[in-house]
């Protein structure tokens, strides 16, 4: 233990009247003197103790009696005795030590109680520093910077040892989701003073509305834990709000081409028996159809040009697609569809079936895969040649899929048009898919159901309302980036689709 005694000297203090000396016949009182005001003591750690020392002295004409001396501070303690009596000019030593536990700061008071008229209370400040460890956390809100949906950013904070005594850290919180502890240091962790250690923090926002986090530190310092908060902005890096009007009567151009070889026989009546429901469906949603069916090489279409307007309409289609004959293009209906769509030239056998800004939608039936003389894609990029946006082009395909009937060839050609163009695949060779047609009628009216969105929105935070009621008949087809309705708003009915945007991380 280390001991240290200072001793203070009281002043000389020159007789006043009636004291020592005086000739005068009236004795005065006691009167107290104390050689300082304060006693302040060094720095020490926990266990070691100072002690400092004072004086009184009565400069009185009569005794000085001591009743108490009070010590207030947990960290003094009082060495002399607490009562005595002091006769005119004499004068004693008291001393107290300081002794800290662990704290940075210790203040207390020596109080005399005595019989001075003028002073019967004299208070001495007692003052003392501990050695302590204490830790500083040291970091800003706004370190990560600007951080928005799906990116990442990084702080890092610095662990300080601030106080005079190694600190130990135990443990290191962090809250909030967004917020994790990229690599922390092994715990305890021991910093001497002056030390530091960093701690990175990565934030990852991933919604609109991020709360702040807090980093906390707990460790032996007896100021008890420390902590700083982590409020990056996060968020979208902008929100889009996308308005749209479900069209009033959308024309719709819709084109069936059938193979007609022998084993698709069943497959026109099938076809035939499940128009009712096809054309209801389209109805309830737009008058403004056209419907064209083409068995035949030259691609005009039997029995014309389908409307609300021809008379018995039905039948003429029933009858459409249960006759003609195999012919060269009868497998090979990309081309065959290639060559009706040619025929809607001016003063050509389908002239008048398209309309500019119709939805044209082609729905190619066969149990074989497409034997045409060219690839695919270079039909589809002839077809487009024939509608105003690329959107408006949807190619659907009734055909052997899992290469279980007709010669098993499978539906190669087809199946690939319709999924480039987001249209419809039913297998041909199920009994029941004639009773799905609705689907196919649901796929006509993409111009009423499918909305192409201006960005590329963060999935989570779309949101969509339809004359100002929240809706929940939607989903978003990333492929495409288009909202598609089920069953589809009503002619007229305002749509906005609300979303945030990602931003573009480096």
């Amino acid at each position: 233990m280390r001991q240290v005694t200072l001793l203070v000297a009281l002043a000389a203090c020159t007789p006043g009247p009636g004291k020592e000396g005086d000739t005068g016949a009236t004795e005065l009182p006691a009167d107290i003197v104390v050689s300082t005001v304060a006693l302040r003591f060094g720095l020490l750690a926990p266990g070691e103790e100072e002690v400092k020392r004072f004086t009184v002295r009565n400069d009185g004409g009569a005794a000085l009696e001591v009743g108490s001396i009070d010590i207030a501070g947990e960290a003094f303690t009082l060495l002399s005795e607490g009562t005595f009596t002091l006769e005119p000019g004499e004068d004693t030593d008291l001393d107290v030590a300081f002794r800290p536990p662990v704290g940075p700061l210790f203040e207390g008071a020596a109080t005399l109680l005595s019989n001075d008229p003028d002073e019967p209370e004299v208070v001495v400040e007692l003052v003392g520093e501990g050695e302590v460890p204490q830790l500083i956390l040291e970091g800003s809100e706004d370190a990560f910077g600007d951080v928005f949906v799906p990116c990442t950013g990084r702080s890092t904070i610095t662990l300080r040892s601030a106080g005079t005594q190694p600190v130990t850290v135990s443990a290191l919180e962090l809250t909030g989701e967004p917020f994790v502890l990229v690599d922390p240091p092994a715990l305890p962790l021991v910093l001497a003073p002056s030390e530091t250690a960093q701690v990175v923090v990565e934030f990852g926002p991933a919604a609109a509305e991020v709360a702040p986090g807090e980093l906390t530190a707990l460790s032996d310092d007896p100021d008890g834990p420390d902590s700083v908060m982590l409020a990056p902005p996060g968020g979208y890096v902008s929100v889009q709000v996308d308005p749209f009007t479900a069209p009033i009567d959308a024309p719709v151009d819709i084109l069936f081409a059938l193979d007609r070889s022998c084993s698709m026989v069943t497959e026109g009546e099938e076809l035939a028996g499940g128009y009712e429901a096809f054309i209801t469906t389209v109805e309830e949603v737009t008058d403004d159809w056209r419907i064209g069916v083409v068995t035949e090489e030259t691609g005009c279409f039997t029995n014309g040009i389908l409307s609300p307007e021809i008379e018995g309409y039905a039948e003429l289609f029933q009858e459409a697609v249960t006759t003609g004959e195999r012919n060269p293009l009868s497998e090979r209906l990309l081309a065959l569809t290639d060559n009706a769509l040619s025929a809607t030239e001016d003063g050509r056998c389908n002239d008048g079936f398209l309309r500019d800004g119709a939805l044209l939608h082609m729905i190619m039936i066969s149990d074989e895969e497409d034997q045409s003389p060219l690839d695919w894609k270079d039909f589809v990029t002839r077809y487009l040649d024939y509608v105003a946006e690329p959107e408006l082009l949807k190619i659907s395909v009734i055909g052997d899929l899992y290469l279980t009937c007709g010669r098993g060839t499978g539906a190669a050609g087809y199946e690939e048009a319709a999924l480039a163009t987001g249209g419809l695949l039913l297998d041909v060779c199920d009994d029941a898919w004639s009773e799905q047609v609705d689907d196919l009628a649901l796929a006509s009216l993409t111009a009423l159901r499918e909305y192409t969105l201006s960005a590329t929105p963060v999935p989570e935070s779309i949101e969509v309302t339809v004359d100002g009621a929240v809706a929940t008949d939607w989903s978003w087809e990333p492929e495409r980036n288009v909202i598609s309705f089920d069953p589809p708003p009503t002619s007229g009915e305002d749509i906005v689709v609300t979303y945030g945007v990602p931003d573009t991380c480096e």
